[in-house]
């Protein structure tokens, strides 16, 4: 990601209304819900922004959730008593229209496993959860080592364990470069 880039927690000084993904549902969520889910409890919004610039270029929402033990690969839940298993919820993702295809948003994706990461370590998760809007946003999930349910091919998760192998990984790599 570039040095003059940001990701910080949606403010009401950021330009909400004029970012445009394409996907309509996306866009209202920025627009007209996004802090007022954050007021409930709801969720969090961060945004992806230039330094001392307030237009988003990408954002995503991070909740809590629970997911069904018998809707899980195996893998995880051997050994667990049958109760949902807790997450991280990433809720929603997108990048601006203009600002497709730089890698913004696997940063935005991996700003959240981290931040997720960090929560699990307070509360205690064993998985990061998505909800795909369609097969496009699928395969983003699944080339980044997410797996989808067993029940719901658009309804993935990653395990807590993953993540962490994989962001130990990708330090260690830019600890060599």
């Amino acid at each position: 990601m570039a040095s003059d880039l940001r990701i910080s927690p949606l403010g009401a000084e950021f330009n909400r209304h004029t970012f445009d993904c394409t996907i309509p549902e996306l866009n209202d969520f920025l627009r007209k819900r996004a802090r007022k889910h954050e007021k409930q409890g709801m969720s969090v919004t961060y945004v992806l922004h230039r330094d001392n610039e307030l237009d988003i270029l990408g954002f995503y929402a991070i909740s809590m959730a629970e997911i069904k033990t018998n809707d899980m690969q195996n893998d995880l839940v051997k050994g667990l008593p049958h109760h949902p298993v807790p997450a991280v919820r990433i809720g929603r993702l997108a990048v601006a229209k203009a600002q497709q295809e730089k890698g913004y948003g696997s940063a935005l994706l991996w700003d959240a496993i981290e931040r997720s990461i960090s929560l699990s370590d307070e509360i205690g998760a064993r998985a990061i959860e998505a909800h795909a809007k369609n097969d496009q946003a699928r395969a983003f999930y699944l080339r980044h080592g997410f797996i989808s349910l067993v029940d719901d091919k658009n309804h993935l998760y990653l395990s807590m364990d993953t993540a962490r192998k994989v962001l130990e990984y990708l330090e260690k790599d830019a600890e060599s470069v």
